[in-house]
């Protein structure tokens, strides 16, 4: 998967042109690197093989991901696996591996080990939890995730908790478990230290609700306004079923979100 992300939400006539600096298009199967793009301003989702070519790495100590969107760069990346295949993934030319947990087998807390494999690689750990959760939540950042997808979030409230149970207070609720990640390099021993890792942390993790259903579309503008979300991924198989056209991305209702230049 890949796409333009980052920015602030705007108004606009319609779903499509609101945030658009926010939408990040995503395939059913989103770990697929043959993917569909949304691009700004209100462009159709086009099929793209990825390029390596052109683009920036991520570093090693905190996601750049955000930073590739503000200049309007390209982020890409593919899945990650739990078969040995992260680490030399994490090697490559990706931007981010993202690891599955709503709709695979994997078990977020079998994921430590696993994400501890991509430490000091270019591509950045990101993982997509089962549920809107706070458990589910910490559970992925404890092992290492650099970012979070959340599915089914349609309303501002339910981005707000989003937010808040990523971050660390003042930001958010999450709970402490120790420096968890590849963050940098943070004295443990003081408050100052702690601190500032939990600073650092609040500033660079990467936060992505998902866009699946009417509801969510009708409230685009207040889940993409959200302080501490960076960009909204789109799920086309669910939202399109809650167009009452499963799986037909080419009707006129799926058209009208994901081209809204037909309307």
């Amino acid at each position: 998967m890949s796409g333009y992300g980052g920015g602030g939400g705007g108004g606009g006539g319609n779903p499509g042109n609101k945030c658009k600096d926010k939408l990040l298009a995503g395939e059913a199967a989103i770990g697929e690197s043959l993917c569909r793009v949304l691009r700004a301003p209100a462009a159709c989702f086009v099929p793209r093989v990825r390029s390596c070519s052109g683009l920036l790495s991520c570093c090693s100590v905190c996601s750049s991901i955000s930073s590739l969107w503000s200049h309007r760069r390209r982020a890409a990346g593919t899945a990650g696996q739990t078969d040995g295949s992260a680490a030399w993934l994490a090697q490559s030319d990706f931007d981010f591996l993202l690891f599955d947990t709503q709709h695979s087998p994997t078990n977020l807390k079998e994921l430590g080990p696993i994400i501890a494999t991509t430490t000091g690689g270019n591509a950045v750990p990101i993982v997509r939890v089962g549920q809107n959760v706070a458990d589910q939540i910490c559970y992925a950042l404890d092992a290492g995730a650099k970012g979070v997808v959340v599915p089914m979030v349609n309303t501002r409230a339910e981005a707000e908790a989003c937010v808040a149970s990523v971050k660390y207070h003042p930001d958010g609720v999450r709970s402490n478990a120790g420096m968890r990640g590849e963050w940098g390099d943070f004295d443990q021993g003081s408050s100052a230290g702690y601190r500032e890792y939990m600073d650092f942390f609040n500033e660079n993790v990467l936060i992505c609700p998902m866009i699946e259903t009417t509801e969510a579309v009708a409230n685009i503008d207040a889940i993409a306004s959200v302080p501490g979300v960076d960009v909204c991924l789109i799920g086309p198989s669910d939202l399109s079923i809650t167009h009452d056209v499963p799986l037909d991305y080419t009707s006129d209702k799926c058209a009208l979100v994901f081209c809204p230049s037909r309307s």
